[in-house]
């Protein structure tokens, strides 16, 4: 269940992150005032390689459904009680880095506009009906942070994307976000625009600032 899994996320939030954290992710929902940069990634079929060695240990594993989510945890797997099951129920795909079945990275990919709605909840469109897809939800545990796991995952992510047909990510990152907008800087995305998202309870509001 979502509310479980939910509650379970912020104690370990407030575990490895503090009480800041915490109270800025559960305030985000009642009240927001960011700008993002909305990024778009052309497929063409040639899939970026990054030269990124990851440590000892470590490996890739893209899970595809709750059964798969399922028979992970029962050999071990160690999710940091990041919230799979809800997202996974949309037809979201996540992408994950573990060590020694430990997470280390995640992330997500949306395939239908229920799972948009998972993984980013800001407003922008994406055709998926014509070869369009979003990512998101990135999350790294703290100690892992710094050591290129976004954008080894982007990789494989792009390489999936490219072998089932897909032309087009749609995706956001807050312009304070450095590391994010680095990591990507990589891959050579398209910036389609910068947007302001003002959230108060149940309004919403999203402008397009500069092209």
């Amino acid at each position: 269940m979502w509310i479980p899994e939910a509650f379970r996320r912020g104690l370990h939030v407030l575990k490895t992150e503090g009480c800041y954290h915490l109270f800025k992710a559960v305030y985000s929902h009642l009240y927001c005032d960011e700008t993002y940069f909305l990024y778009m990634k052309a497929l063409d079929g040639n899939s970026p390689v990054l030269s990124i060695n990851l440590m000892d240990g470590m490996e890739l594993i893209l899970i595809n459904s709750t059964d798969q989510y399922t028979k992970l945890l029962d050999s071990g797997f160690d999710f940091k009680n990041t919230i799979f099951r809800k997202r996974l129920k949309t037809s979201c795909k996540a992408f994950c880095l573990f060590e020694n079945k430990q997470l280390a990275h995640v992330t997500w990919i949306a395939l239908n506009n229920d799972g948009k709605k998972e993984i980013d909840y800001l407003p922008f469109k994406v055709d998926f009906d014509n070869g369009e897809i979003c990512s998101g939800a990135s999350y790294t545990e703290p100690k892992y942070r710094g050591k290129g796991l976004l954008s080894y995952t982007y990789a494989a992510i792009f390489s999936y994307l490219d072998e089932i047909g897909i032309t087009k990510d749609i995706f956001t990152i807050n312009v304070n976000n450095l590391p994010s907008n680095k990591a990507h800087s990589k891959f050579n995305p398209s910036i389609i625009g910068k947007y302001r998202y003002l959230k108060i309870t149940l309004w919403e509001r999203w402008v397009k600032i500069e092209n």
